[in-house]
């Protein structure tokens, strides 16, 4: 009997309120994401898009006040590694680290773009150690064709800039056998030229 009230207390929580929670949640982040988005898309307004992406606008919520109050939610993970994109991309190196370091997720393409984001706030910082194990969390974790050359070449350049030439040609030597077609491989030659003749 006792066992029968614990599940039924536990499907009453779940229901009651954890969906609620998930499915406002999940209304609420619609305009955050679609600033989120136009400033990605909007060069010129993008800072003041990106500040309504994560403070709220109209009366809406922003992706700090989910992460606030949708906390446990796939809308919080996803406010959370939004905030940390938006946070590198205003240059402000730190806080997006805070957030994507807190960011998780089985995601095959999320994942590594948060990793990814974390090795190029670290690179900006001048970290370049930090950066390339990022980079290379990011390449360990998916090798999807959208975000695996991209930190192979990253990983590549911070890894020349350590004078780890080795590891280095090894990244562009991937970049050009197997993704030979994407933007990354462009100068892949000379870049395996660099890493050579160091």
């Amino acid at each position: 009997m006792g066992l029968f009230v614990v599940v039924l207390a536990y499907l009453g929580y779940q229901n009651l309120v954890v969906a609620p929670k998930v499915a406002e949640a999940n209304t609420e982040i619609y305009f955050a994401q679609d600033y989120f988005q136009k400033g990605f898309a909007n060069e010129n307004d993008r800072d003041s898009l990106f500040q309504n992406a994560l403070n709220g606008a109209d009366g809406k919520y922003g992706f700090l006040d989910i992460i606030d109050n949708y906390s446990g939610t796939p809308a919080a993970d996803i406010a959370t590694y939004s905030a940390g994109m938006i946070y590198l991309h205003l240059k402000e190196f730190k806080t997006a680290i805070d957030y994507l370091e807190d960011f998780k997720s089985s995601d095959p393409v999320l994942q590594p773009l948060a990793l990814g984001g974390l090795g190029d706030a670290f690179a900006e910082l001048e970290q370049f150690s930090d950066a390339l194990q990022y980079y290379e969390k990011a390449l360990s974790y998916s090798d999807n064709k959208v975000t695996y050359p991209r930190y192979l070449r990253k990983a590549g350049l911070v890894a020349l800039s350590l004078g780890d030439n080795k590891t280095a040609s090894e990244y562009f030597s991937i970049i050009k056998d197997e993704f030979s077609d994407v933007v990354e491989a462009s100068n892949i030659d000379a870049l395996l030229g660099q890493a050579s003749s160091r």
